[in-house]
């Protein structure tokens, strides 16, 4: 009996060895990495937007601009933008018979891949009305709303007497076109080479 016990447990060293050789590896353990996160106090980059308004469009628009569809608009998508500031209205004939012209031309700069923006100045007794004269006209762009204190700042700025009025400014508030309805009506064609040169 003992030695039927002793030659199966040699049997097992010499079996065990061989299976054990011919058996698949088991991967090694590897400890997952962690990145310890960085602690950014409050101001500083990391909490800070991707890209910060340009002074100038601060000075400007202050914190009042909207999109064409009336959302807060995010002031920085105009940095390095050349910006037809368009002071208009749907109650006004001239702005009505001007409007499409402009658009004609916001729609071929941007289709261009041009760096333009229009800012409607919304001249109507509202957000409301000014919302719905830049969609009946298709005009995509941002709106300063009529109630705005920034409006009003904006009109004293460039001197707005009549409308419709259309200034074109840089991003850092330089003024490059003060006549820009007369650049649009009779030039339309070498506009943007007149407001880039």
């Amino acid at each position: 009996m003992l030695r039927r016990f002793s030659v199966a447990l040699l049997l097992l060293a010499f079996v065990l060895p061989a299976s054990a050789q011919n058996a698949p590896q088991r991967p090694e353990f590897q400890r997952p990495q962690f990145q310890r996160p960085q602690f950014q106090r409050p101001g500083t980059a990391a909490t800070q937007s991707a890209a910060e308004p340009e002074a100038g469009l601060v000075e400007l628009f202050g914190h009042s601009l909207l999109t064409d569809k009336g959302h807060k608009a995010d002031l920085s998508e105009l940095n390095g933008k050349i910006i037809a500031v368009y002071f208009s209205a749907s109650w006004c004939p001239p702005c009505r018979a001007f409007s499409p012209l402009l658009v004609v031309l916001s729609d071929k700069l941007r289709a261009e891949g041009k760096p333009f923006a229009l800012v409607l100045v919304g001249r109507d007794q509202d957000k409301k009305k000014a919302l719905a004269y830049m969609k009946s006209h298709d005009m995509e762009g941002y709106l300063v709303p009529p109630e705005a204190k920034e409006n009003r700042a904006l009109c004293e700025r460039y001197g707005v007497r009549g409308i419709p009025t259309l200034v074109i400014v840089d991003s850092s508030a330089k003024t490059i076109d003060a006549d820009g309805r007369g650049t649009v009506q009779s030039t339309p064609n070498t506009a943007w080479d007149k407001w880039t040169k």
